[in-house]
């Protein structure tokens, strides 16, 4: 190399003077290229050095300390999705707001916010003095409807053997039947005030009365104070049985006619992303708000992490409305390289390990984990792909 450099400038010094200096300078940049000639690198050997030209060889010791994984292209069926957003709640029997049929001051809460309750267990109770006569007149009316019902079988007996007149059977039985209407009345009362009539005497008689959970639920929200002053119309405890959730989303209008009863719903809490919940269509609303341009829909809750909702959360759905197959790889099998999506291929396993080449994948969607492979042709039919490990190992590459 230095005898052609030596040779060349030689050369330019006989004819400097005949070609002038542009013919100077052209020689000057071919000593420039010649001298940045290099001998070729020996290969430093490295187990792990791959392109797109050469294979990728791991060993087996590379391979399973790794703990990677093999796998093929494989058939699926993904979904078209209809999405809405709504919040978690329960249906309307399963929860209430509790007042009392009669007005009265708050003199107890047994019960505190987030709760649970059994059926029966007490809530609050509030004392009137009205309550002390409407349990009096109770006791009052069913002493004297014994006393009449008494009467009216003794003449109903006689009047049967002629004994008595008629006019006085039919005076006694009108009064019976009067009050006996009277009685089921108070009786009535004292139900709507959760005081049970068979267990009253003149000796538990109380101003005060408990008011009970109808049924087994957790307290939501308690919206009284104690020494308050509760009116028959005003509200005073929130019950809600969260044993039954749903969903009730919104849908806009150009998606309703996708929509069938029935149809599978995969929802996500939007600060959440890694729990999903599974559900299927119940109701679709009738109509479409004039306004918002939204329809209501109905999703019963079937199963993923269902105790962390709780009613009021807010979520996002998808509706599967339609079902395709799709050729696909694990989602982890695809690596984004700089905007481009590779896969290692398995070539062969030989004595000195495992041989991947680097192959371009065409993605689609992705869903459940699992990402359509558009270019299934340009790989044969049962072509293994490195589907756990490819990651750090193209990331290594670039």
């Amino acid at each position: 190399m230095k005898t052609l450099i030596k040779s060349i400038v030689q050369t330019t010094n006989n004819f400097t003077e005949l070609a002038g200096i542009g013919f100077f300078v052209s020689l000057v940049i071919i000593i420039l290229a010649l001298s940045s000639c290099k001998s070729p690198e020996k290969d430093t050997g490295e187990a792990i050095d791959i392109t797109e030209e050469a294979s990728l060889i791991l060993t087996t010791d590379q391979f399973e300390g790794a703990d990677m994984q093999l796998g093929s292209i494989a058939d699926t069926v993904f979904h078209h999705f209809v999405t809405g957003t709504g919040y978690v709640d329960v249906p309307e029997q399963n929860k209430m707001v509790i007042g009392s049929y009669y007005g009265g001051k708050v003199s107890e809460i047994f019960v505190v916010a987030g709760q649970s309750v059994s059926k029966g267990d007490r809530l609050f109770s509030i004392d009137n003095p009205d309550f002390l006569d409407m349990q009096q007149d109770y006791l009052e009316t069913l002493s004297q409807a014994k006393n009449l019902q008494s009467v009216y079988e003794r003449l109903k007996k006689l009047a049967e053997g002629n004994v008595s007149s008629q006019k006085d059977f039919l005076q006694a039985e009108t009064e019976y039947m009067m009050v006996s209407a009277k009685l089921k009345s108070a009786e009535e009362k004292l139900k709507l005030m959760q005081i049970d009539p068979e267990k009253l005497n003149s000796n538990n008689i109380s101003s005060g009365i408990i008011v009970r959970a109808p049924f087994a639920s957790s307290v939501s929200a308690i919206l009284v104070t104690k020494g308050q002053w509760l009116n028959n119309d005003a509200q005073a405890v929130e019950l809600v049985n969260a044993s039954v959730l749903l969903a009730r989303i919104e849908v806009f209008e150009k998606d309703i006619s996708y929509l069938k009863k029935g149809q599978a719903v995969h929802m996500q809490l939007p600060d959440r992303p890694d729990l999903t919940f599974e559900g299927v269509v119940g109701n679709i609303a009738k109509q479409v708000d004039k306004q918002k341009r939204l329809a209501g829909v109905i999703v019963n809750i079937t199963g993923g992490y269902k105790e962390v909702l709780l009613p009021g959360m807010f979520l996002t759905a998808n509706v599967a409305v339609e079902d395709y197959k799709v050729r696909c790889l694990p989602e982890n099998a695809i690596i984004d390289v700089d905007g481009r999506f590779y896969s290692l291929v398995l070539e062969k396993v030989a004595e000195d390990g495992y041989h991947f080449r680097k192959a371009e994948i065409f993605p689609g969607r992705t869903m459940h984990g699992y990402t359509e492979v558009k270019n299934t042709a340009a790989f044969d039919a049962g072509a293994q792909f490195l589907v756990k490990g490819a990651f750090q190992l193209l990331q290594a590459e670039e």
